[in-house]
């Protein structure tokens, strides 16, 4: 897989006349923060061609694949194709070098830097909201456009909505991953 240059995914429901109408129930209104990514983030698995149905199918799919699967991070990373299209990979972090040769799969870099993060919290709860989260996150000016959507699913019950900050390749300092 190449890591073309990808623009921001906005995930609304749009109604009759282009009007974007965004169903956000139950967000856990964190204000938006700052989190450095000490170092990139190498990580693997899949692309989800049926975007977004098959999202927890993908998912599963690459946790049964891999021998420690449910214990591992887990990442998705969207981003709009030059053709218009969503493009969203589910992906786990490598724990060493050359994994997704040995799975067979694909790889990808989540660059380290600083990103603005807003967490949700009981996640699965709540999978309607995420393109919110990422609408308000992109209204930011501080967020650059050219970076992907990444959720990181932190836990069972707490999932993050990062989006990298036009500071991203500078930042040195903060929250270290």
């Amino acid at each position: 897989m190449s890591q073309s240059t990808p623009k921001i995914v906005v995930l609304p429901h749009v109604i009759a006349g282009g009007t974007m109408l965004c169903l956000c129930y139950g967000i856990n209104n964190n204000r938006m923060e700052k989190y450095i990514v000490g170092s990139n983030i190498k990580v693997f698995g899949m692309e989800v061609s049926t975007f977004p149905e098959g999202i927890p199918q993908v998912f599963n799919s690459l946790m049964n694949k891999i021998t420690d699967g449910p214990r591992r991070d887990y990442y998705g990373i969207s981003y709009m194709t030059n053709d218009g299209k969503i493009f969203y990979f589910a992906a786990t972090a490598e724990k060493e070098n050359s994994e997704a040769g040995k799975y067979d799969l694909d790889s990808f870099t989540i660059e380290k830097g600083e990103y603005l993060v807003q967490s949700i919290a009981d996640w699965k709860q709540k999978i309607d909201t995420i393109n919110c989260v990422f609408h308000e996150l992109m209204q930011d000016e501080r967020i650059d456009k050219d970076k992907p959507c990444i959720e990181w699913y932190k836990s069972e019950n707490e999932m993050w909505c990062m989006i990298g900050t036009k500071q991203t390749a500078n930042a040195d300092a903060g929250d270290k991953r």
